[in-house]
């Protein structure tokens, strides 16, 4: 599958994305592992129902011991201005993980 272009953008390789997935990391973390764990191929299969099970149980094992402790997703919305399309996150859902 790979790592997302834009950073949690779903689906992958799409020009304009339906969702926007975010770790909810705790603790004390730098700039460079949040990145890290941002555009992890782990973050997107952790939130997508394409995925096996098997793949969504090792996806969300993997992040937790990279303290993410929820994952945050948001529906894409896109402006109808065909010459300039504005995007807007909509109303998220958060799903903790265990």
């Amino acid at each position: 599958m790979g790592a997302s272009v834009t950073a949690g953008a779903v689906p992958i390789g799409n020009f304009i994305p339906t969702h926007l997935v975010v770790p909810v990391l705790v603790g004390p973390h730098s700039l460079d592992r949040w990145r890290a764990v941002v555009v992890s191929e782990q973050v997107i299969q952790a939130a997508t129902s394409t995925e096996s099970a098997a793949a969504v149980r090792m996806a969300r094992a993997w992040l937790v011991a990279h303290s993410a402790r929820a994952i945050l997703t948001f529906r894409v919305n896109v402006s109808d201005n065909p010459n300039a399309p504005e995007r807007s996150l909509g109303e998220g859902r958060l799903e903790v993980l265990t």
